[in-house]
């Protein structure tokens, strides 16, 4: 396997490709050990990740991804070379793709400009990442769009929003996004107990009914009781639902081995999807070798909301 090369895109050619579907770890190690390098990788969602690889190896990366049955989509090129590559693809037809841009830029055919509003409007990140999975950015053709399908699928594409509504507005896209509802969370008050499904440290606890075993700042492990359905009344123990919520900081150890120096982001990437639900709040890497290649260690620290019930 050959070594990978320091990632410097003011150098060559890199294209950039966003990777859908499961067993991500799989998929990146299929593709080392035929050769093809990841120079970035960057985490999107458990099931899906923006690699960027060496324009040279588009053809393998494509063939591979197909092979392994994983969905790709090519979002763009960088590096120092990518103008050149503009000019070699379309060269022929830039003088008239810069007539046609003037005349559509008249004609209101083009956005020059995406716009949010409403009371969603503090989660346009999320919009924005939509529309460019979607191919919507400035410079496209309205003619182009359908603006009542982008704002079903906007609807579809996140819990963010209640109602999202693309309308044109002369060459500006403006998007009206109405912020949804946090849901609530209904505990089950018929519980036996609250119990830790991860070892860790307890940092928050809030005992609506039922007795407290375990109080913030204790350690416990996976199978620990942390309220029990129990309540003393006039000196009498008498056993009642639990209703409890706890928060438990976790840590996890996640190793991985590569022949290759450097891969540590995508170490940290694959220690974050092993993990499961709980939100991430830190991770740490230390890196071994022996002569054959380079254990990863990788530290994750999460966050994680226990209910009764």
């Amino acid at each position: 396997m050959r070594k990978d090369k320091k990632f410097d895109k003011r150098l060559s050619l890199y294209s950039d490709y966003i990777v859908t579907g499961l067993n991500l770890n799989g998929f990146i190690n299929g593709l080392k050990s035929r050769g093809v390098t990841l120079y970035e990788v960057k985490k999107i969602s458990d099931k899906k990740i923006k690699v960027t690889v060496n324009y040279a190896d588009n053809e393998k990366f494509f063939a591979i991804s197909q092979e392994l049955c994983y969905n790709i989509k090519k979002v763009g090129e960088k590096g120092k070379l990518k103008f050149g590559l503009f000019l070699v693809k379309n060269l022929g037809i830039l003088i008239g793709a810069i007539i046609f841009w003037a005349i559509a830029a008249f004609s209101g055919d083009f956005v020059f400009s995406i716009e949010y509003e409403g009371s969603g409007k503090v989660f346009y990140r999320v919009a924005d990442e939509y529309f460019k999975e979607n191919g919507v950015s400035v410079g496209v053709r309205f003619s182009s769009l359908d603006l009542n399908s982008l704002s079903d699928g906007l609807t579809a594409y996140t819990d963010k929003f209640s109602f999202a509504e693309c309308v044109k507005y002369g060459n500006r896209l403006k998007v009206q996004l109405v912020k949804a509802k946090e849901k609530e969370e209904y505990l089950n008050s018929a519980a036996e107990n609250l119990v830790s499904d991860v070892n860790g440290i307890i940092t928050s606890l809030s005992v609506y009914r039922g007795t407290a075993i375990k109080s913030v700042g204790d350690r416990v492990n996976i199978g620990d009781i942390i309220v029990d359905g129990f309540a003393v009344v006039r000196d009498k123990t008498v056993k009642v639902g639990v209703i409890a919520v706890a928060t438990v900081d976790a840590e996890f150890i996640y190793e991985y081995f590569s022949q290759n120096e450097g891969e540590e982001e995508i170490a940290s990437i694959l220690a974050e999807n092993s993990v499961g639900d709980g939100e991430v709040t830190g991770t740490s890497v230390s890196v071994d070798t022996n002569g054959e290649g380079f254990l990863y260690s990788v530290k994750v620290t999460i966050r994680r909301v226990l209910y009764s019930g």
